[in-house]
């Protein structure tokens, strides 16, 4: 069964494709827009992060507490305030050690999108091609091609939307078109998944 396509300026590039259909859109990304997509999310900010906020305030409340006993042993050279300024240094090492572990992933996620976003300011034209087959990002020395009955998962969000097989994704995004042509292909893409 193939969707129906509501955009008038989609229909008119649709093309009877062997008995199928054919959408094909250039595509225009903005770094700005996708930054704005990705970093406004909820918990990809590392303090806002929730298994690193409390880690956070730990490393942070032994870190201070390290310099308050290192400046009170100065002032008093009683044994007590050397260890505990031992005993906080050692405590601090470990929830240093313990929060970068936590911020590992989010550092990761951002060196991506970092790196996705440098890649897709190089390209200089991008089609997107919606048959009832596939779908495939033609960039300007490469083509993604994803089969629709290969896609493992897909996540539609405000701002774009994202299709996986088992080898890559392809994202969508709603600012890289008119905003009547990516409602059609949002409408597509829920008839072929659902």
């Amino acid at each position: 069964m193939v969707p129906v396509i509501t955009s008038a300026k989609v229909l008119r590039r649709c093309q009877k494709n062997r008995g199928g259909m054919e959408i094909s859109l250039p595509i225009h990304y903005s770094t700005e827009k996708i930054k704005q997509v990705f970093y406004t999310r909820k918990g990809y900010s590392l303090y806002d992060y929730p298994s690193t906020r409390e880690k956070f305030k730990v490393t942070l409340a032994f870190g201070s507490a390290s310099l308050i006993f290192l400046i009170l042993s100065q002032f008093d050279t009683s044994f007590l305030f050397i260890w505990l300024f031992g005993f906080s240094v050692f405590i601090f090492c470990f929830s240093a050690a313990d929060l970068y572990i936590a911020y590992k992933p989010i550092i990761d996620w951002k060196k991506k999108i970092n790196d996705y976003l440098k890649e897709v300011s190089a390209y200089n034209s991008v089609v997107l091609t919606i048959t009832d087959k596939s779908i495939t990002h033609q960039y300007d020395d490469r083509t993604e091609i994803i089969m629709w009955q290969a896609i493992v998962s897909s996540i539609i969000e405000p701002g774009y939307i994202r299709l996986e097989d088992k080898a890559r994704g392809i994202l969508i995004f709603e600012h890289s078109m008119p905003p009547q042509d990516y409602q059609a292909i949002l409408a597509l893409a829920k008839g072929k998944l659902i």
